[in-house]
């Protein structure tokens, strides 16, 4: 199931069959869409991440964008985070080093990307930021604040929702941008101490909001979304909660379009990284 809202485990082992919503699952999907509760997960989805793009103040001909991808927000208990990928922070300062000059952006608030950075792991491929809540609210976005730390990871089987900020649907005019959020739900299909995973299927994708997604639709910039495991929602006799698990990393073009996210075991509650299982 996918929806996109207008504002700003090897993959071989995954079969259409095994990885795509069971029909009791997407029947109660369904009921859940008609009584309006997705479209709110949804929003509270949203609220927990922003764009993070970086721009040439300069460009007036073309567009400003240079490249970016999403962050999302956590609060530990000890420390408020913003959470993306590595490959999304390296990619920022390799274009600063080339253009000084370039602008940075967390949704509408200037960001200074080295200068929050906690930690950073290429192999994880998992960068931390210190953050305040007036950064993340000038940001437009909110911090989650699970249960416990770290929250427990996704299950297999469970539903999974992934949201983030795509830069295949950036309007730019006037000096301003438009970006679309972009959100689906999913079927786990695959957990451990290193992965969490989800497969998109974006053509048999079921539309539940005003567009569907389409199977050309460039997914880059949503590294650094987040993965969040809907708790309970089909079960009528426990209370449902969405909770965030992981930060996505990548998302694969190829076969069932699987969507890959690093669970937040891997962070500790000061932000700093546990680059090992033991």
């Amino acid at each position: 199931m996918s929806n996109c809202e207008r504002t700003e485990v090897e993959e071989d082992s995954v079969t259409s069959s095994d990885s795509t919503p069971t029909s009791e699952q997407l029947g109660a999907l369904r009921r859940l869409v008609d009584t309006g509760f997705i479209p709110t997960v949804e929003q509270t989805l949203k609220e927990l991440t922003a764009p993070f793009f970086w721009y040439d103040p300069d460009r007036r001909t073309r567009s400003r964008t240079m490249g970016g991808g999403t962050v999302c927000f956590v609060q530990t208990g000890v420390r408020f985070l913003g959470l993306t990928a590595a490959h999304v922070h390296r990619a920022f300062t390799r274009a600063l080093e080339r253009d000084p000059g370039l602008g940075c952006q967390i949704g509408g608030y200037s960001f200074r990307p080295v200068e929050h950075l906690i930690d950073i792991d290429d192999d994880l491929d998992l960068a931390t930021y210190r953050l305040s809540e007036i950064q993340a609210n000038a940001a437009g976005a909110y911090f989650h604040s699970p249960p416990a730390w770290p929250p427990e990871p996704s299950e297999d089987d469970d539903l999974v929702m992934v949201g983030g900020w795509p830069w295949g649907s950036v309007v730019e005019q006037a000096g301003s941008s438009t970006r679309d959020f972009l959100h689906f739900i999913g079927r786990s299909v695959g957990t451990s101490n290193n992965n969490l995973s989800v497969a998109l299927h974006r053509s048999t994708s079921i539309p539940y909001g005003s567009q569907s997604l389409s199977p050309d639709l460039n997914l880059g910039g949503m590294s650094g979304g987040a993965m969040c495991v809907l708790r309970h929602l089909l079960n009528p006799n426990k209370i449902a909660r969405q909770e965030l698990v992981g930060v996505v990393y990548e998302l694969s073009p190829r076969l069932s379009d699987l969507t890959l996210a690093r669970p937040l075991t891997r962070i500790a509650a000061d932000g700093r990284l546990i680059r090992s299982d033991g």
